[in-house]
């Protein structure tokens, strides 16, 4: 959650007296209005051309939030389902995922720019589909991480496939994923990151389109931040946790005094090793996943993310790193066995994707990938005390809505609500990962 809000804290200072904007001002809601209906239609029509499908007309259509409450705050995202008459007078039911910027002005002005659009449009536009043609032309049509771009508007909106149209499905973010959810999952990351690679050494990628995440390049306007979410955490430890943490509220407060440094060191990219794309927001709430024919409780059969906003090139470790301290079971996030597993299995994958895909140069190792992993363990520990009290909650008590950015916008700070930090899950797993955090020497 906190990791959501933290992406757009930088862009708050860029609000000043001057800009003469109505804190109240909206605009009109584009897709919903009568224009909106219009163009929406016309997509469809668009679309069924390039599939040799003849629609006549769109005779139904209907919007919903794609979102429950406290999940996405980087764009609106808005189910539309339609019904379209086709000129053979039979009728087709379907639905796309319109991605765009929230009503308030001031939101949009915000996001705008950070920038987070722009690159979320240039993986679909100039990513995504060479991965496309790479794969079909290799007679490759199994699965893939990502779904389909119907239009692309720079830099205002998308129009994606609705990945629910192919029976993909959240899990609960409360709860986590098992192990057979975790590994379908970074199988296909670890697919994702080895087409990066053997299309950037083809030249089909310019690695200076994706070259630093978000908190890189807005690191003078961020600030602190993780300073803060450290200081909150060691307060929540004094207040909840018993005298006997008291020793570990204290390292975390004298690492609040350095961790936003050392946190940028540890993703400053080395050109030496293994780099690709990655995700940048590779969580449980980015991700869909697929069962095939079989009862949701079955094992899935694939699974695909939709936003790339944070999109950039760097060390798969970072993508994993997030993935394995925010959206595993508590029980697997707890377990350094169980967690080794889905980083050995990630990195087999890798390895197979890579050769199987023709990379010539860089093919990493497992013990390639547990040394990333290992340098790059205060992030993922961060991650987790950034991202779980958030998780942990359910989504009608989350503590960020769209309105508290707004009034934040207002006020030109976001303050920490550390509510989350107090929920018994999300103490009882940062008992466990304060205490492999002081075992390993990251704090």
């Amino acid at each position: 959650m906190w990791r959501t809000i933290f992406a757009l804290y930088f862009a708050i200072p860029a609000f000043t007296a001057g800009d003469q904007i109505t804190e109240s001002a909206t605009m009109p809601n584009f897709i919903t209005s009568d224009v909106g209906r219009t163009w929406l239609e016309l997509l469809m029509k668009r679309e069924g051309f390039k599939n040799d499908v003849d629609v006549e007309r769109v005779t139904s259509m209907s919007f919903s939030p794609f979102d429950p409450p406290g999940v996405n705050f980087g764009s609106n995202r808005t189910r539309v389902e339609m019904t379209l008459l086709l000129k053979s007078c039979e009728t087709v039911n379907t639905s796309v995922l319109v991605v765009d910027f929230p009503d308030s002005i001031l939101r949009k002005k915000q996001l705008h720019a950070s920038g987070l659009f722009d690159r979320d449009i240039n993986v679909y536009e100039r990513i995504l589909p060479k991965m496309n043609d790479f794969l079909f032309n290799r007679s490759n049509y199994a699965k893939r991480m990502w779904t389909k771009a119907i239009d692309l508007r720079r830099p205002l909106r998308l129009v994606l496939n609705n990945v629910e149209n192919n029976g993909y499905k959240r899990k609960d973010k409360t709860k986590g994923l098992n192990m057979e959810h975790c590994k379908v999952a970074v199988e296909d990351l670890a697919k994702f990151h080895a087409l990066s690679a053997v299309l950037e050494s083809q030249g089909e990628i310019n690695v200076e389109d994706f070259d630093l995440s978000l908190s890189q390049r807005n690191a003078k306007q961020i600030g602190d931040w993780y300073g803060k979410v450290y200081k909150e955490f060691a307060n929540s430890i004094r207040a909840t946790w018993g005298p006997e943490w008291k020793s570990a509220a204290q390292q975390i407060d004298e690492k609040a005094k350095t961790i936003t440094e050392d946190y940028l060191k540890l993703l400053k990219r080395d050109d030496s090793k293994f780099n690709a794309l990655l995700n940048g927001d590779f969580t449980i709430n980015n991700l869909f996943f697929n069962y095939g024919c079989s009862q949701e409780e079955s094992p899935p059969k694939s699974s695909k993310v939709i936003n790339f906003q944070n999109a950039f090139w760097n060390s798969p470790a970072l993508d994993l790193q997030l993935f394995l301290n925010t959206s595993p079971e508590p029980e697997i996030i707890m377990d350094d066995s169980r967690r080794d597993k889905i980083i050995t299995y990630y990195a087999s994958q890798l390895r197979a994707f890579s050769e199987l895909y023709g990379l010539k140069e860089k093919i990493v190792t497992v013990e390639d990938i547990k040394s990333e992993m290992s340098r790059t363990e205060l992030v993922g520990f961060s991650k987790a005390m950034n991202d779980l009290s958030g998780m942990y909650l359910k989504p009608e008590d989350a503590p960020y809505t769209e309105q508290f950015i707004i009034d934040a916008l207002k006020n030109k700070e976001i303050r920490i609500d550390s509510k989350g930090m107090f929920h018994p899950r999300f103490i009882e797993v940062m008992k466990k990962l304060v205490t492999r955090a002081q075992t390993i020497g990251i704090i």
